[in-house]
């Protein structure tokens, strides 16, 4: 706005300087030749009968200078006419100006209104993803630190694990674990070779024995012929009671 006014307030100085020129000229022009017109009759104030007598030429040349200047004055009045309509043009340019100004101004106000509430909330949201960065770092150093102490747990359990197995390895060089080692492993070795003793021997005594059984079983083949084929009425007691046993199992 402050540009327009500046632009209406220089194209009303020109104006005003152009009427103000016009009008001087006019008057400076009507004003010499009402001096010449009286100083040449006379220059020392004739009289009405001096004046009457003055020549006719010089009249006609001040009618014809007063004809001139107003003819000017008239030039004059059209141009400033023809401003007055140039400027009354450029006012109305000037307010299609001012208000595509004001549209302008209405637009940049409501694009500065968006974009200051676009501003704040980008404030907002950036305030709020830091504070949630801050938490989730806050957390991050939380579990860091528990995640430390079970790993220095961890490291003293492996410390004292490694020192028990150190003591243990030393403990195998000494001579009394050593000698206990090997009363361990001669008695082992004897448990055995015991053992096996023991079952060659059972071995032997069962081979042995069937050995002797067989020439009783050749010597009385009857009764083996007895005990693999029971009579009949032994076979029919032994069928029905597998039956009743049948019957109670699935009735």
């Amino acid at each position: 706005m402050s540009a327009t006014g500046r632009i209406v307030i220089s194209v009303s100085k020109t104006i005003f300087g152009e009427f103000v020129k016009c009008s001087t000229t006019a008057a400076t022009e009507v004003r010499s030749t009402k001096m010449q017109a009286k100083s040449g009759c006379n220059d020392d104030a004739p009289s009405a009968k001096e004046v009457t007598e003055c020549p006719d030429e010089e009249n006609n040349a001040n009618a014809k200078k007063i004809a001139e200047v107003e003819k000017e004055l008239q030039q004059c009045e059209s141009r400033i006419q023809k401003m007055k309509k140039g400027n009354r043009e450029l006012v109305k340019e000037i307010d299609k100006v001012c208000r595509k100004i004001d549209v302008l101004d209405e637009a940049i106000r409501r694009t500065e209104t968006y974009l200051e509430a676009k501003f704040d909330e980008q404030q907002r949201a950036l305030l709020h993803h830091e504070n949630s960065q801050d938490h989730d770092i806050a957390g991050v150093v939380d579990r860091t630190d528990k995640i430390e102490e079970v790993a220095k747990d961890m490291h003293h359990q492996v410390e004292d694990m490694v020192n028990a197995v150190d003591e243990h390895m030393s403990n195998l060089w000494n001579p009394v674990y050593v000698i206990l080692d090997v009363v361990l492993h001669v008695a082992l070795a004897a448990v055995v070779w015991l053992l096996g003793v023991v079952a060659s021997h059972a071995g032997y005594q069962f081979e042995k024995d069937a050995s002797s059984m067989q020439p009783r079983i050749e010597a009385n083949p009857s009764s083996e012929g007895s005990s693999e084929a029971p009579p009949p009425r032994q076979k029919l007691k032994h069928k029905e009671a597998s039956q009743k046993r049948s019957k109670r199992k699935h009735p």
